[in-house]
């Protein structure tokens, strides 16, 4: 149930953030609601939900952009995986982990994304890219990981409870 429910809402976030234009947000950067949803999903409700999501997301960002099919879901995957880590070892409802690894995710889908521009010919200025495109998605990003995780948290910890009732 939770895997479906992680795959439509982040194909609606795929939706948004392709609609998204830069130039009206704030910083001039939109955030990666994928990503943030893929992390979300992978801490609260499970490993499996989170890469169900990066699947579906990072081929959704891929049909709106000029990328190569694939190449988003390839950090949203490894997002997706980090969030293993925090189902072992950390609180999943402790806010700071999913921050932490939307933190690391930003940053490796940046550098993902400019190596492919650079590998397919074009020239990067890799200075500008990371201190006026990348910073402030960071910070984007971040900002937006409490919006997104905690609805999710209280949604599917209110769904377990109830479930638990039940039997």
């Amino acid at each position: 149930m939770f895997v479906a429910l992680a795959v439509a809402t982040t194909i609606v976030a795929g939706l948004l953030q392709a609609g998204l234009q830069p130039d009206s947000l704030p910083l001039a950067v939109r955030p990666s609601l994928v990503l943030i949803l893929v992390v979300c999903w992978g801490t609260v409700a499970g490993v499996r939900q989170g890469l169900s999501s990066a699947l579906a997301g990072g081929l959704m960002i891929d049909l709106f952009s000029t990328a190569p099919l694939g190449l988003s879901a390839i950090p949203l995957a490894a997002a997706a995986v980090l969030t293993l880590i925090g189902e072992v070892q950390l609180d999943r409802g402790h806010l700071v982990y999913p921050t932490a690894v939307v933190f690391i995710a930003t940053i490796v889908q940046g550098i993902m994304t400019l190596a492919a521009l650079y590998a397919s010919g074009g020239a990067v200025d890799w200075l500008y890219a990371v201190r006026s495109l990348l910073l402030p998605e960071i910070i984007l990003n971040m900002l937006v990981t409490p919006i997104v995780f905690l609805p999710i948290h209280a949604f599917v910890h209110r769904l377990r409870m109830s479930h638990r009732l039940v039997w």
